[in-house]
């Protein structure tokens, strides 16, 4: 049996589109990134005759799953996460690590969290919709 080639999310970063072309601004102090992923609808189609009593189902829409970030946040320092959610919409990268794999998509931001304010570090969180179809595949040159 071949070696394992798995590897951790250790140095995945989560960016948004600043401007044209396929330049991203990486968010500092990512912590955990959550939900990626796609859902399809799974419509009904029983009737009255179908086959042993069984429900039936054809394909729906598709979806992309919300997408969490958390981070550690820094007061001094808020104008990502802030900027993300006033803006409430943009293109997103999630690039995982070696920078040849991403996981792009527009969405809008349903959701920015601070975490429990206590002795422990201060966190914040942004959860993003996708909107239309997310890819997943080989950055461009990469």
């Amino acid at each position: 049996m071949p070696a394992s080639t798995a590897t951790t999310g250790f140095s995945t970063r989560f960016g948004r589109k600043t401007g044209t072309g396929n330049t991203y601004a990486y968010f500092a102090e990512v912590s955990n990134i959550n939900g990626i992923g796609m859902t399809r609808e799974a419509i009904d189609a029983t009737h009255l005759e179908s086959p042993d009593g069984y429900n039936e189902f054809i394909a729906g829409m598709k979806t992309g799953k919300p997408v969490t970030i958390t981070l550690n946040f820094v007061p001094a320092a808020t104008s990502d996460v802030t900027d993300a959610f006033a803006t409430g919409s943009g293109e997103f990268r999630i690039l995982f690590p070696g920078g040849t794999v991403a996981f792009d998509f527009t969405g809008i931001v349903t959701e920015f969290a601070l975490g429990d304010i206590s002795n422990d570090k201060l966190t914040a969180s942004l959860v993003m919709q996708p909107s239309g179809k997310p890819t997943l595949g080989l950055v461009a040159g990469g």
